[in-house]
């Protein structure tokens, strides 16, 4: 199954706005519908505590102005009508606004008690909002309710007027939900060219690499894609190291095989018994030179990450064999090697570097070899392996390192070299260094990415 495009799933991602903004833009309309409401009606009340206020006890009746303050009681059909009525539920009292209206505004007796409002949505057509206000006047005829008349003050206003501001303020709210959310999406789409860049360039770097137009990615990337980037070039690094170590190898195979072919040719014109003998050796010499080099070219770096390789066993394992080697010799041999820093390389390649440098170290010194390490420096760690031998000059330490050394012309038991062994510690992005050792004697310094474990 093919997976999504990080653009695509950013894309969907996006599918998600719209969805928060309608969300949002509800809660806004609700809280809005509410807050309106609530406003119309303390608007409402208003008038109606100027009306009760403007109402005067005269006789057995109440005397209220014709014109009210608020101007659209006095225009008809404004939409906003105020009445009086008796506790019957007779209109005693009307405002002129009231003129002209399709029906006559229905009796609700009213829910509260005398001198507190109620207000209610009536769904008369048209619709109303009222807002009731019971009250108790003395009057000097007629008295009810231990020497009070009663009366009901309301006023009405059609629910049109509420909703046309609602419609306004939907309309206002939906244009800016709309811009919102495409604002949004573009800023969404600006963001995404924005942040999937440095991944385009990745991509566009491989494609150069792939070409042969570049040879590593370069560094210049955000810390998130640094690493990933670092990783890819560390296994380019690899590849071409170890395709470097092919390379080599194969010339050295080559080259080393040269003088067995030449001395396999001359063995025609031998008699049969020197032919034999010589046939033997150098079918042993090149079966040697043949097993050398492969092993030379896939030793060390086959991969980029390795788990931590102890250093002080493998050093132990390594100087315990030798010492019963070099037993009659009575070689001393002093370690001092922290138990909790390792090397990051393969087991097998550590064995076979430390074997031959702890082996040269005991065939070449005297009396005396050290081997010291060190903790983790800057993700490397270093190891000392020192003898009290007559060391190498300080003018060839660098041509002791240097590859180019034949097999054909290597004694036999000399092990891979010291050249092999910088190949490996290099294949490991390592570093191998010679320094003044014991006395006379050389120091061999092999620097390797490592760290402390636990």
């Amino acid at each position: 199954m093919r997976r999504l495009s990080l653009r695509t799933r950013f894309w969907l991602l996006t599918l998600v706005i719209p969805f928060f903004v309608v969300s949002a833009g509800w809660v806004v309309y609700v809280a809005y519908q509410e807050s309106l409401e609530r406003a119309h009606i303390d608007r409402l009340s208003a008038h109606l505590y100027l009306l009760l206020a403007a109402a005067e006890p005269s006789g057995d009746s109440l005397q209220l102005p014709d014109e009210l303050q608020e101007s659209r009681f006095n225009q008809a059909q404004s939409g906003l009508v105020a009445v009086v009525r008796n506790s019957d539920g007779f209109i005693v009292w009307q405002s002129r606004s009231s003129l002209g209206l399709p029906q006559t505004l229905p009796w609700l007796a009213p829910e509260t008690e005398p001198g507190r409002i109620s207000h209610r949505r009536v769904d008369a057509k048209p619709g109303y909002l009222q807002v009731q206000l019971p009250a108790l006047f003395a009057v000097d005829s007629g008295l009810v309710e231990n020497g009070f008349r009663r009366y009901v003050f309301e006023v009405w206003q059609q629910a049109s007027l509420l909703e046309q501001e609602s419609r306004s303020f939907t309309t206002t709210l939906s244009i800016g939900l709309v811009i919102v959310t495409i604002a949004l999406c573009a800023i969404v789409a600006l963001f995404l060219g924005w942040a999937l860049r440095p991944l385009q360039n990745v991509t566009r770097e491989l494609g150069a690499i792939e070409k042969g137009e570049m040879d590593t990615l370069s560094e210049n990337y955000p810390k998130e894609i640094a690493a990933l980037t670092h990783a890819l070039n560390t296994v380019l690094d690899v590849e071409r190291r170890q395709r470097e170590r092919y390379r080599n190898s194969l010339g050295d195979l080559a080259h080393s095989l040269k003088t067995p072919l030449a001395v396999l040719r001359g063995a025609i014109e031998m008699n049969e018994e020197e032919r034999r003998r010589t046939l033997g050796e150098q079918v042993a010499r090149m079966d040697d030179v043949v097993t050398y080099q492969l092993k030379r070219a896939s030793a060390g770096g086959e991969g980029v990450w390795h788990k931590p390789t102890p250093i002080l066993p493998l050093v132990n394992r390594v100087t315990s064999v030798l010492q019963k080697v070099y037993a009659d010799r009575g070689m001393y041999c002093e370690i001092n090697v922290p138990e909790d820093v390792a090397f990051l390389a393969d087991e097998a390649d550590l064995m076979e570097m430390l074997g031959n440098l702890i082996d040269n170290a005991f065939k070449y010194g005297d009396a005396e070899v050290s081997i010291q390490g060190s903790g983790e420096v800057d993700g490397f760690v270093t190891l000392s392996i020192s003898n009290d031998g007559p060391g190498i000059p300080e003018q060839d330490w660098d041509k002791a390192l240097q590859r180019g050394v034949r097999l054909d012309s290597r004694p036999i038991g000399q092990g891979i070299g010291l050249s092999v062994v910088r190949e490996l510690v290099e294949s490991y992005r390592g570093e191998l260094k010679l320094a003044s050792g014991v006395s006379d004697g050389v120091t061999i310094e092999m620097i390797m990415p490592g760290r402390v474990v636990s």
